[in-house]
């Protein structure tokens, strides 16, 4: 839910801002820069309210964090990497796979933080699809 409000709050924000960009490039990529410029402080705050039953909370933040950047920064160096061009479907699946099996089992706190982490980037990416379509 978070990427998704960020992937909306972006796409409606950026075009009321007085911001020219000169390549089709990064007026292509430029909501999907500021929707993960949105969601990493709002994600790791929301991670300061977490119970304390889930672990420990510093481990979660930091799983959440690498996720954030493993979701994004490949995909931002699609410009140079064919294969990371199409990253949004490996996040997305990858997410959902990790879906199926994450409840089942008592994962160190990391794991579950960068689960919570790569859900969010997943929901970006859906977002910004379901936005610019």
């Amino acid at each position: 839910m978070l990427g998704l409000a960020c992937a909306m709050a972006a796409f409606f924000v950026l075009p009321r801002l007085a911001v020219e960009f000169d390549s089709q490039y990064l007026r292509d990529i430029a909501p999907l820069a500021l929707s993960w410029m949105l969601i990493w402080p709002t994600g790791l705050l929301l991670l300061l309210c977490l119970p304390e039953n889930i672990g420990n909370p510093n481990e979660v933040r930091k799983g959440a964090a690498a996720a954030l950047l493993v979701g994004f920064v490949p995909q931002m160096l699609g410009v140079a990497l064919f294969f990371c061009a199409f990253w949004f479907i490996l996040v997305i699946g990858a997410w959902i796979f990790i879906s199926t099996y994450q409840w089942k089992y008592n994962f160190p706190a990391f794991r579950t933080g960068f689960w919570l982490g790569h859900g969010s980037m997943a929901g970006c990416y859906v977002g910004a699809f379901v936005i610019a379509w």
